[in-house]
């Protein structure tokens, strides 16, 4: 296989799968070890001894992404910082409101801004209810104030979406949610993936994808949108089709 059919049209998400498939995770790895990770690699896949030479290039054409190290943003640090400071307003805001409406629980004040929670009823005691989905969240979580927004791409477009507290140790719970949501709730879709965002941080992580969990060591994706929505980064929404397309080979 020549490293074109590997990589076509070569990203980083390309090269990390790549790496991946090679029994290495280099998301977030600096770039020292990243290095390191090529050298161990080219020298068991070199063809002088006897490896293949095809992957070999498919190696440093990858390592040549990502050398400097993996990025967690691409989006412009004037945008997300400007949307960090619009977050701490908010959540100075939402912590204002909250002494007003006490009979609110904290869990249902995850994507407030100004204005206090729709609802904080629970119809149904499964994931096809998003209060349900939020409660469970945040007490899986250990009751964190960390907020996560979850989103559920059907393989075109970005249907699903809910704002919960929650942590990294929870993503595959995040990722069952949102299938059971975006496939069995009241308005269903196809769910090829899940992706979740820490509003803190800005990071986009790829959880689950075409019947796999990915929580557990998740794919960082990379977005351009100020205001952390990848379903306004046309260009990802675009490629991850084939993106799925790929995983699903794996």
């Amino acid at each position: 296989m020549r490293a074109t059919e590997i990589l076509p049209q070569v990203s980083v998400i390309d090269a990390i799968l790549l790496f991946r498939r090679l029994g290495v995770d280099v998301t977030g790895m600096p770039p020292d070890a990243v290095k390191e990770v090529r050298r161990q690699l080219i020298h068991q896949h070199h063809p002088d001894r006897g490896g293949n030479l095809d992957m070999a290039q498919s190696i440093n054409a990858a390592y040549d992404l990502i050398k400097h190290g993996v990025p967690k943003y691409r989006g412009s640090a004037s945008g997300l910082s400007s949307f960090r400071r619009a977050h701490q307003r908010r959540r100075e805001q939402v912590a204002a409101l909250k002494l007003c409406y006490p009979e609110y629980p904290d869990w249902a004040w995850a994507g407030c801004s100004e204005d206090v929670p729709s609802r904080f009823e629970i119809y149904a005691n499964d994931f096809t209810d998003l209060n349900f989905i939020k409660k469970s969240m945040w007490e899986l979580s250990g009751r964190s104030e960390a907020e996560y927004t979850i989103w559920g791409f059907d393989g075109q477009h970005f249907r699903g979406r809910v704002a919960v507290f929650g942590s990294h140790n929870i993503f595959n719970y995040m990722a069952d949610a949102m299938v059971i949501w975006q496939t069995k709730g009241n308005h269903p879709y196809p769910c090829r993936a899940v992706f979740t965002h820490e509003t803190e941080s800005g990071e986009l992580y790829l959880i689950y994808a075409e019947g796999k969990h990915y929580g557990d060591s998740p794919v960082n994706i990379k977005q351009y949108s100020s205001n952390l929505n990848p379903g306004n980064d046309q260009a990802l929404v675009c490629a991850l089709p084939e993106l799925l397309d790929r995983l699903k080979q794996l």
